[in-house]
């Protein structure tokens, strides 16, 4: 979600995924599923851009 961070623009993030191989990381880590999943169904945006993750 956008926010002011210090008087700067910046984000606030709820919710954090995890998926590891292991499918240890906690409740919601769907292992190499989770993993596949989200390389096939992400698509970069400006968020992927602006940390030069594409």
């Amino acid at each position: 979600t956008p926010a002011l961070v210090r008087r700067k623009d910046g984000f606030v993030l709820f919710d954090p995924m995890t998926h590891t191989v292991g499918g240890n990381s906690g409740i919601g880590d769907f292992g190499l599923e989770g993993i596949n999943s989200f390389i096939q169904d992400h698509s970069c945006g400006d968020v992927c851009n602006r940390l030069a993750l594409d």
